[in-house]
């Protein structure tokens, strides 16, 4: 666990004033995180839309830990504003995959580039 909380104390010391993180669950995360892809995809034009079940799926799935390997970044409200994921494949062939977004109307402020750089150090 503590390489897992070390990235976490970093990625926390680069988010802008007023916004927090912490790692995803299952049961309240979700849909939260299907909103904020979706809210990109919109931003963008792109058609497809993801699911809560869809992301239910990508939550539990293979070689996913939940406490290390999903993050969610608040505003002080505790509104969702941000995601990201650092996914190890169980294949032979060792990758890490980097995935993660912040909702539109954040954009701009630092919290991808802090999310990028958590990930990162997660893999």
């Amino acid at each position: 666990m503590r390489s897992a909380s070390f990235p976490l104390n970093r990625l926390r010391a680069e988010l802008p004033q007023g916004y927090r993180v912490r790692h995803a669950s299952l049961e309240g995360d979700a849909g939260l995180i299907a909103d904020l892809i979706n809210a990109n995809s919109h931003a963008i034009g792109y058609p497809l839309m993801t699911s809560q079940r869809d992301m239910r799926e990508e939550l539990t799935g293979d070689g996913v830990d939940l406490a290390a390997d999903f993050v969610v970044v608040e505003d002080r409200s505790g509104l969702g504003v941000a995601w990201g994921q650092a996914w190890r494949n169980s294949s032979s062939t060792p990758a890490v995959f980097l995935f993660g977004g912040v909702h539109p109307e954040r954009h701009g402020l630092g919290i991808g580039r802090a999310i990028f750089t958590w990930s990162r150090n997660r893999a």
